[in-house]
């Protein structure tokens, strides 16, 4: 099931969240459970005694941790990689092989390595209760594709969370812009990317039109399924953090990691960079702990050379930034940072959408015109017929339609309120009828 179904949106969602507010408090965590393995066994069962299985395990060396061993001695420590080696091997057969990839195995093995390390560092304890460790994990508007929630920042709100008007209401409106991302923006897109890209005569225009297309839909599409899963949450009485903050506003390389994605960011930050020793050594040190961060970050998105040839690309540029070209930056102009940092941001989104480390060369030849003209009139005219797309598709991702609500809404006058209420409604019935009129797109995350 996904959150841009119309099953969802009008018998699942509603019916699970009118039940939650009248279920006792005392079964609401194991309400919210059993609502999750329906909602995650939907499309289709199979997938489900994995994520079971994956939680019991870790349930076991949790409890283990916490009352057998104590933290931070050597039973610990052996049981703690014991158990990291046993979530990364589940992870691995399942997404490096050619086994089929149950859903979202990528998002829920790291929420379970997250319990691990937190109960081993002692930013929480070992987790007596299975429904409430089993909910962390398998809750539904995170349990596909993020966010990445921490155990730690969790567990206070699997047991005490308190609901109100203006988080269900924050928690509507959320999750009916991330749909208009999603639905309006990112499937439109789709088309466009699928139509230029399979063009049999590229040019430099239409190779760049490539790149910002995907790099829009690839925004669109993830951040609104953070939005619409952020949102969700709410409707229950948890608080996520956001996971996108407008990204292609950024002025660096190293800014716009902090905006894109940032539970991911945050895990391999708290898991994997400040362990290793994170700015607390030699620049050398630092370098080499950043290209291990880089470098694992995409492997976690794919099995592919691609994905490890989009991880070294990153890793370089943020090292260059890093140790370079931090103060040299600050003299440009905000305008030219914001456009190189989308640049060079782009040029990396071709090993996403390439198939193949050749393609994606191809690809960047093109970009700078070797072996094709700078233009035709086919280009031409997917330039012109998608030009008022992209232009909102841009507004869209930028910070302008927020500004500009909050601003409406700090008037405090009823006038704007009402207005902004019937402009979320509008938003909404556009995106149904779009949703009945055009074939289903998935998100593009749940293939990671």
């Amino acid at each position: 099931m996904a959150f841009n179904n119309l099953f969802f949106i009008f018998l699942f969602a509603p019916v699970v969240v009118a039940l939650y507010h009248v279920v006792p408090k005392r079964a609401k965590n194991l309400f919210l459970l059993a609502a999750s393995y329906v909602f995650y066994a939907w499309g289709d069962i199979a997938n489900l005694p994995f994520l079971f299985l994956l939680t019991i395990m870790d349930y076991a060396i949790g409890l283990l941790l916490d009352r057998l061993y104590g933290r931070r001695n050597a039973g610990a420590r052996l049981l703690l990689t014991f158990g990291v080696l046993l979530n990364l091997a589940f992870l691995a057969v399942f997404k490096y092989t050619s086994i089929g990839m149950p859903l979202g195995v990528s998002f829920y093995t790291f929420s379970t390595l997250s319990y691990l390390f937190d109960v081993y560092q002692g930013r929480a304890e070992g987790e007596p209760n299975f429904i409430d460790m089993a909910l962390y994990v398998s809750f539904f508007p995170k349990v596909i594709s993020g966010p990445i929630v921490q155990y730690g920042d969790m567990r206070e709100r699997i047991d005490d969370r308190q609901p109100s008007w203006g988080l269900f209401c924050g928690g509507l409106t959320l999750f009916v812009s991330g749909l208009v991302k999603k639905v309006i923006f990112a499937d439109t897109l789709s088309g466009v990317f699928g139509t230029l890209y399979a063009m049999e005569q590229p040019t430099v225009v239409s190779s760049w039109l490539t790149v910002i297309a995907y790099s829009l839909e690839l925004y669109l599409d993830f951040s609104g399924y953070s939005d619409m899963a952020i949102g969700l949450a709410a409707l229950f009485g948890f608080k996520f953090d956001k996971n996108f903050d407008h990204p292609y506003e950024s002025k660096s390389m190293r800014e716009f990691w902090k905006r894109w994605h940032i539970s991911l960011g945050a895990w391999f930050l708290d898991y994997v960079y400040i362990p290793l020793g994170g700015n607390r050594c030699s620049k050398f040190r630092q370098f080499l702990n950043l290209m291990v961060v880089w470098v694992l970050t995409g492997i976690w998105h794919g099995a592919t050379i691609n994905f490890v040839f989009w991880g070294l690309y990153h890793g370089v540029l943020v090292c260059l930034e890093h140790f370079a070209l931090k103060e040299k930056q600050r003299e440009w102009p905000t305008w030219l940072r914001i456009i190189v940092t989308d640049l060079l941001a782009g040029i990396g989104w071709v090993f996403f959408f390439a198939p193949t480390a050749s393609e994606a060369l191809a690809c960047l030849q093109h970009m700078v015109g070797i072996g094709v003209p700078l233009a035709s009139g086919a280009t031409l005219y997917y330039l012109q017929s998608n030009f008022l797309l992209i232009a909102l598709a841009v507004l869209a991702s930028s910070t302008l339609p927020r500004r500009g609500i909050t601003r409406m809404l700090q008037a405090r006058s009823s006038i704007f309120s009402t207005l902004v209420a019937a402009c979320y409604v509008i938003c909404f019935v556009i995106c149904v009828a779009f949703m009945v009129g055009n074939t289903y797109v998935p998100f593009l995350y749940f293939k990671f």
